[in-house]
């Protein structure tokens, strides 16, 4: 590297600083220096080090001084604008001292010297005095090159276009200064100036640098020349080099004025084509490097593909827009340099030129197709991933579907918002359900999971749901369970309980049961599922559900749960009896209360007769045995009863023998069949009326018809009555009463 590389580079001065060099002449000689930096830059400055007078320069001190000198030299610019007329009337110059100078001693000097004063002040003769005291001939110049000439001299604009043939000889007659002035501005003076004869005249080019850096302002009248003369299409190349070198904002002010967008795209492709890569980069610098990444034909613009990606690396382009036509070439540099924005357009333009390219895997599961064939794109859209489910994977209208192992990879990564994660949930409407939900490792997913149908329907995924506490898990399971066909499936799985490991935990059975919002088709599916027998619970349950209950043997079978049903689902408490028969009787039938409309349902019911009469036994209050027809039924089913080893209760036996309600015949029968039980004999007597009821009466004679032989044996038979006879010529007994019927 030169001496001039290492002055103007950063990179390379930091190298001198950091490390020895070596020194090779012009010769080819190579020279070690022993030098250090800190050597050489004592040298310098023994008391201050190279860092020392940078921090100096930076400080606000000398902030003032930079500002002076501004000032200066705008006013050395401004005077070197000065007409002859001002600089005299504002006392730059005095006529008298120029006078001397020229050494005017004649006798009248002075008023010779007044004299021009006067005239000069006014302006009646100024630096153009020859140009109009004397008859112009053309020769070295032309009318046209006078008339341009004039015109700049009076400061008055001529058109862009106005000839000049002798421009070389022009171009010698106009001062300096005046090249940065706006009246000077004209093709064929820019093209002389631009030309290689130029440098004939002036080698260092100080008319150029004045034109240009008046060009570079880029305002008025300078504008209106650059889009005038780019438009003209020639010298663009010198044109360009010479305008963008000197500042960085040229694009950016003809972005901004040119509202034609094929006038602005051929200006955009000069730049590129035709100004080094070092004033490209300053040209589309921060945000005008939108430009390029949003221009679809950039890569073909007729220029040296080297320079183009040149380009793209110093300005870190990511292009946004690729036209269809771009070679596979340049297509695989962007991939492989991750070059590219990541959205549908672009990255479809790169794929589908590529190997393995499947287009529908693309519109459909792209995530994990990118995944599977493409691996630089899919480590550039992981570190990108935010963009990527932005930009692609929501905007892909059909992309509903992605490998299990892919979608739980983005609902765990923390490279995505939670937002994001449910918008990618919504979107995967054919993702595959997951088996197990406690493999999201954020809950509060969970919800929007099971919303859009992408939990698996198993009792282990409701278990997790359920026992969370990060969500309300209420409406999730309740919209869950209501989709039938999640209903069906998990019907056919066994619910088995957890031993519950704390008091904050859910058991699943008792949740389920009393939720209300479940619809009853998914409820009476879902008891299919239980296992267990549960205790009821104070709920306003529907009968229906209750009785469901009751049919798939659910309740847990006990006397409580007999007396909630009692209470609160009556007579689905007898339904419950009649199904669990053989428990509750082994739990004893006396620790239940029957009233009589039990007793009533149960004589009518096609519970075995073993069973009803251990039931009936249990009668203890046998006030609620009043109404006729229970009465009826009761001694109707004693009365008939085969088993020889019943042994009836003997307070029923006793009550029903002395009921009104019944027939005298039944009352007659039972006492007939269990004597044994009726405590009250004179009260039963008394009961049946007459005649029997003088049998009670211990003075009084009683006849008793022969058709009750029967019933006068058993009260023979029990001592109540002794020997009966016949009364002579009627159908009638003669009754002899024991001391025993009076006791």
């Amino acid at each position: 590297m030169s001496i001039y590389d290492c002055a103007n580079s950063d990179d390379y001065f930091n190298r001198i600083r950091t490390n020895n060099f070596l020194f090779v002449n012009r010769n080819g000689f190579q020279s070690n220096f022993s030098y250090t930096f800190s050597t050489i830059e004592h040298e310098v400055d023994s008391k201050m080090t190279y860092q020392q007078r940078v921090e100096l320069l930076n400080q606000s001190q000398i902030q003032p001084l930079q500002k002076q000198l501004q000032s200066v030299e705008n006013k050395i610019e401004l005077v070197r604008a000065y007409s002859l007329k001002e600089l005299i009337v504002e006392g730059k110059i005095k006529i008298a001292d120029e006078c001397k100078n020229k050494e005017v001693s004649k006798p009248d000097n002075n008023k010779q010297i007044e004299f021009i004063d006067i005239l000069l002040c006014n302006g009646y003769i100024n630096e153009n005095y020859w140009d109009y005291i004397s008859i112009f001939h053309e020769g070295s110049l032309t009318i046209k090159d006078k008339q341009f000439l004039i015109n700049v001299k009076r400061r008055i604009n001529t058109e862009f276009d106005h000839e000049l043939p002798c421009a070389e000889n022009l171009i010698r007659k106009i001062k300096l200064y005046e090249f940065n002035k706006p009246y000077i501005l004209n093709d064929n003076l820019v093209d002389y100036i631009l030309s290689d004869d130029y440098l004939l005249i002036d080698q260092t080019e100080e008319r150029k640098h004045h034109l240009f850096t008046q060009l570079s302002m880029m305002r008025g009248r300078a504008l209106q020349f650059v889009i005038h003369y780019l438009n003209r299409n020639q010298n663009i190349d010198n044109f360009l080099f010479n305008l963008c070198s000197r500042k960085h904002n040229i694009w950016k002010v003809l972005r901004k004025q040119i509202n034609d967008t094929n006038r602005l795209q051929l200006y955009f492709q000069q730049i590129i084509k035709y100004v080094p890569v070092e004033d490209v980069v300053n040209q589309f610098y921060m945000d005008e490097k939108n430009y390029i990444e949003n221009y679809a034909g950039y890569w073909l613009i007729e220029c040296s593909k080297e320079k183009l990606k040149e380009i793209v690396q110093n300005l870190n382009i990511q292009f946004a827009l690729l036209s269809k036509e771009t070679s596979l070439e340049d297509l695989d540099y962007i991939y492989r340099s991750n070059a590219y924005q990541i959205n549908i357009d672009v990255m479809y333009t790169i794929l589908s030129k590529r190997e393995n390219w499947n287009d529908l895997a693309f519109n459909t599961r792209n995530y994990s197709y990118i995944i599977e064939n493409y691996p630089e794109m899919a480590k550039y859209i992981q570190e990108n991933l935010s963009a990527y489910i932005d930009n692609v994977f929501l905007k892909l209208e059909n992309n509903t579907s992605i490998d299990s192992a892919h979608f739980l990879e983005l609902l765990n990564t923390d490279k995505l918002s939670e937002e994001q994660k449910k918008q990618i949930i919504r979107h995967l409407v054919s993702a595959h359900p997951f088996e197990n939900i406690a493999d999201v490792v954020c809950p509060s997913l969970w919800g929007e999971i099971c919303e859009n149908k992408l939990m698996a329907p198993n009792w282990d995924n409701i278990k997790t749901i359920m026992r969370s506490k990060e969500i309300n898990y209420a409406k999730v399971y309740t919209d869950f369970f209501n989709n039938l066909e999640n209903a069906e499936k998990l019907s056919t799985q066994k619910l088995e309980e957890d031993v519950i490991q704390d008091e904050g935990e859910v058991e699943i059975a008792y949740t389920l049961i009393y939720n209300d919002n479940i619809c009853d088709e998914s409820y009476r599916l879902l008891l299919n599922a239980f296992t267990d027998k549960y205790v009821l619970q104070p709920h306003n349950l529907p009968r229906n559900r209750m009785q469901w209950l009751i049919e798939k043997d659910l309740i847990e079978i006990n006397t409580d749960s007999y007396k909630y049903l009692k209470d609160n689902h009556t007579p689905l408490h007898l339904d419950f009896l009649e199904k669990h028969l053989a428990e509750f009787s082994k739990l004893n039938y006396h620790n239940i209360q029957f009233d009589a409309e039990d007793i009533m349902w149960i004589l009518n019911s096609t519970i075995i007769i073993d069973e009803k009469q251990k039931i009936i036994n249990t009668i203890v209050d046998t006030s609620i045995l009043t109404d006729g027809n229970i009465l009826e039924k009761l001694s109707t089913f004693i009365l008939n009863s085969t088993n020889d080893d019943y042994v009836p209760n003997g307070n029923l036996i006793d009550h029903l023998a002395i009921q009104h309600e019944l027939p005298i015949d039944v009352r007659k029968t039972i006492f007939m069949k269990y004597p044994q039980y009726v405590t009250d004999i004179k009260v039963f007597l008394t009961n049946l009326g007459e005649p029997y009821s003088s049998l009670a009466l211990k003075d009084r004679d009683t006849d008793i018809p022969r058709t009750d032989t029967a019933f006068l044996r058993v009260l023979k038979a029990n001592s109540y009555i002794g020997r009966f006879t016949k009364r002579p010529k009627r159908e009638l007994w003669m009754i002899k009463k024991e001391e025993k019927l009076f006791q």
